[in-house]
C-alpha cells in the first residue's frame, strides 16, 4: 500500500493500495504525538493485513475498536474512514468519526445517513458501513 504522511499535534496516514476485492484507501488520525506514532504503526499493521487477507470493513473497524479499547484503555483513540472500490465496480465505506465525505452527482450533493464513533471510545461501538447509493439512487461514471 502507497504513501505515509504525518501532520503535527496527531499522527496521521494515508494509505491506498489493492486488495483481493479492489482497490483500498485507509485515512486515519491517532490523538497524540509521541506515544500516537506507536499506535499509528499499530494501526497501520492491523489494517494492512485485514484487508489483504479480505475481511470485510465492518470487522476491521471493530477488530481495530477493540484493539485500541483494550491495549490503550481510554488513552488514545483515532478517527478513520476506510473505502474500498470494489472490482464489480460498488463503492463502500466505514467512516468513524472523520468528516463526512460529500457525494455530488450531476447536479445533487448526497451526505450519508449516519457515520460511526472513532475507534478506541467505547469498546461495544456497533459499526455500520456505507454505500453512496443507500439513498436509492446509483452513482453514475463521472459523479
Amino acid at each position: 500500500m502507497g504513501a505515509t504522511c504525518l501532520v503535527r499535534k496527531s499522527e496521521r496516514f494515508l494509505r491506498g493500495g489493492e486488495s483481493p476485492q479492489g482497490l483500498a484507501v485507509v485515512l486515519a488520525d491517532v490523538s497524540g504525538r509521541s506515544f500516537g506514532r506507536a499506535a499509528r504503526f499499530d494501526l497501520q499493521g492491523m489494517v494492512y493485513s485485514q484487508l489483504i487477507s479480505g475481511m470485510p470493513l465492518v470487522e476491521i473497524v471493530d477488530a481495530v475498536n477493540r484493539f485500541f479499547t483494550y491495549k490503550h484503555i481510554g488513552e488514545k483513540y483515532a478517527t478513520m474512514i476506510i473505502t474500498r472500490l470494489r472490482n464489480d465496480g460498488d463503492l463502500e465505506y466505514v467512516n468513524c468519526g472523520h468528516v463526512p465525505p460529500v457525494w455530488i452527482c450531476g447536479n445533487e450533493v448526497l451526505r450519508p445517513s449516519h457515520g460511526n464513533l472513532p475507534v478506541g471510545l467505547i469498546a461495544e461501538a456497533t459499526t455500520r458501513r456505507s454505500l453512496p447509493d443507500e439513498g436509492g439512487r446509483s452513482a453514475d461514471p463521472g459523479d
